[in-house]
């Protein structure tokens, strides 16, 4: 425990990209913020708080550890809710039974083909944080406190496109070049008849998780955190690198990214919550630090990068009519992979 204390972000990360190499931490350095970001206050915006709650829409192909890795963020999410196949009068009840809760889904495309199972998610995990709905027999109209972990193939990229689902969520696309992908099997190839301890290093994270529980149920030495002061110097250099991102995107695709700038914040008090041994607490307020500054400034731009191409790439996408087409892009050097990635995963020939 006082090993996770010094830097528990990295101690995770580099856990899970121990066993999961070139998957654990790119997934992970979003999914260990997750469970943070449930338990502490929204942040302070006028009389209408910005909600804490991180979302993520994970997608990747078939066999590459998706449901594993969600398993494993199972087993540190607080209240976690699994949902496979399920009706929306159900998800509806068990949202009211478990209003505090971390909603995972294995399979999102096939529960959204049910749109009433959508505007139900949507409503739990959006800014209103409520479901309601009102039918002959019932009347529903409850607040939820949520995140939510939605996980798909990455082929069905084009349909969260076209839902909008991708632009309410932090996106993880999760893909791997050829040098990854024989170094990943070389990993399968040297530990296949090994058995290794983890050292309990599972264990360590989950009891970790469950001493910053402690300290917003009031049951620890720190007293609960009740709101964040966060430096100038860091709302004003977040703005000016958002706004300078976000221009020519908005000029050029006509299309908002407000949510991408408060996404920002939640990455940012998450973060520091999650070091919360590490940072300085004033009658309940905590003080975000520079570090916490710099992980949540990178994974801000990385969210803008990541829809940007996503969006470039879609238009491509829909102009290309042949294989022959589809396959001079890919070949064409000066394409970058990144680009690739969400090509294979855009266009059905």
């Amino acid at each position: 425990m006082d090993e996770i204390k010094k830097n528990p972000y990295n101690y995770i990360c580099d856990y899970v990209e121990s066993v999961y190499p070139y998957t654990g931490k790119k997934v992970f350095e979003i999914l260990s913020l997750m469970p943070t970001s449930l338990i502490i206050p929204d942040l302070p915006f006028g009389n209408k708080p910005i909600r804490s709650n991180i979302n993520t829409l994970f997608l990747a192909p078939p066999s590459s550890g998706k449901t594993t890795l969600s398993d494993l963020y199972g087993t540190f999410a607080y209240y976690p809710l699994k949902v496979e196949s399920i009706t929306p009068a159900r998800l509806e009840y068990d949202l009211s039974q478990n209003p505090v809760c971390s909603i995972i889904v294995g399979d999102f495309a096939r529960l959204s083909k049910n749109q009433e199972i959508v505007k139900i998610i949507e409503g739990a995990i959006g800014e209103e944080k409520r479901i309601s709905r009102r039918t002959m027999r019932t009347d529903i109209n409850s607040h939820t406190e949520t995140t939510a972990l939605l996980c798909g193939v990455a082929s069905d990229l084009h349909f969260y496109v076209l839902g909008g689902l991708i632009f309410r969520n932090v996106p993880i696309l999760l893909g791997h070049d050829v040098t990854e992908h024989s170094d990943i099997g070389k990993h399968l190839k040297d530990n296949i008849n090994e058995e290794k301890s983890d050292n309990g290093k599972e264990k360590i994270i989950k009891e970790y998780y469950e001493d910053l529980a402690k300290i917003q149920d009031g049951e620890n030495s720190i007293k609960p955190i009740k709101g964040y002061f966060i430096e100038k110097s860091f709302r004003d250099n977040s703005y000016k690198e958002w706004d300078k991102m976000t221009k020519p995107i908005v000029s050029e695709l006509g299309i908002n990214m407000f949510r991408e700038y408060q996404e920002f914040y939640r990455f940012l008090v998450s973060h520091a919550f999650l070091n919360v041994y590490n940072r300085k607490i004033e009658n309940g307020i905590l003080y975000p630090n520079e570090e916490d500054f710099k992980i949540a400034f990178r994974l801000m731009k990385r969210n803008i990068i990541f829809k940007y191409r996503l969006m470039k790439t879609e238009s491509m996408a829909r102009g290309i009519k042949s294989t022959k087409e589809f396959n001079s892009i890919i070949q064409n050097e000066k394409v970058p992979e990144e680009y690739k990635l969400m090509l294979r995963n855009l266009v059905k020939i």
